[in-house]
């Protein structure tokens, strides 16, 4: 009996990690502001420069559920003859209850890699990877990128179960 018990406890316990971890599918729509901080010639037709962007994701699962983040991210390209950019970021998202994402950032031409590696409040030890594509739109000034961003992936978030 003991023992029965104990197998079904431990069923119990494991069903709940294992529905904890599951993964959600999930749209990334977005805009953002992009500013270059410094840039410095790396070589003819190249240049290495750290920006910062700010802007508004939204991330959505097909069950109709949406998050909405305020984005700040901070970063380092290069930039070749080809005009096409290729580098890292970190970037914090925080939603309306003020509780964040931890992303990770790898630019690749006009896609974004997004690596999720934690959080706080709900989105404490969630993970995920998005792939996007942004497209530039007209901007003010040379040193300002104006953007939109699209795409998908999945995400996993223990605490939005709870």
């Amino acid at each position: 009996m003991k023992t029965t018990t104990l197998t079904m406890l431990t069923l119990y316990f494991l069903s709940g990690s294992l529905a904890a971890a599951e993964k959600i599918n999930v749209n990334l729509t977005g805009a953002f502001h992009a500013v270059t901080e410094s840039q410095i010639s790396t070589g003819e037709n190249q240049s290495a420069l750290i920006y910062s962007v700010l802007g508004a994701t939204k991330l959505t699962d097909n069950k109709g559920n949406e998050w909405k983040f305020s984005t700040d991210c901070l970063g380092f390209d290069e930039v070749g003859t080809t005009q096409a950019t290729s580098g890292i970021g970190r970037c914090s998202w925080v939603d309306g209850d003020k509780d964040s994402l931890y992303v990770r950032l790898h630019t690749e031409g006009e896609s974004n890699h997004y690596k999720v590696n934690g959080g706080s409040g709900k989105w404490a030890g969630a993970s995920g990877e998005i792939i996007s594509k942004f497209d530039y739109l007209p901007a003010p000034s040379p040193e300002i990128y104006l953007g939109i961003d699209e795409g998908k992936g999945y995400l996993s978030a223990p605490g939005l179960n709870k």
